[in-house]
């Protein structure tokens, strides 16, 4: 899966793997994990692309409870999300146009719920 916000941290322990599924390294003995968002890679022109993950319970984890805590970060609703000029090559257009963060937002629930 990919999440649409901006960025989403969530603790990884050792019982369960939270996978990234792109390839690149990461630091799997650390407490936070952070994956980019949609929102992040719109913003960055598809510099930053959105983390695809899962998470995977370990064989020796089955009959384990687990609890999971995400945290979605996400810009205020009246914030203009607008790819950064930095990410933009010379003489090229913006991959995406500017739109309303409550607007990418209800845009990309109405994907969930259509698709």
């Amino acid at each position: 899966s990919r999440d649409d916000d901006m960025f989403t941290s969530g603790w990884q322990d050792v019982l369960f793997d939270k996978q990234t599924i792109q390839s690149f390294e990461h630091d799997e003995t650390a407490p936070v994990l952070i994956n980019t968002g949609a929102l992040m890679a719109r913003w960055t022109n598809d510099v930053w692309r959105a983390t695809a993950h899962r998470v995977v319970v370990k064989p020796s984890a089955a009959t384990t409870s687990r609890y999971s805590i995400a945290v979605f970060i996400d810009p205020d609703k009246s914030t203009t999300c607008s790819v950064h000029p930095k990410f933009v090559p010379q003489g090229e257009e913006p991959k995406y146009p500017p739109i309303n963060s409550l607007d990418y937002l209800l845009m990309k629930l109405n994907e969930v719920q259509l698709g």
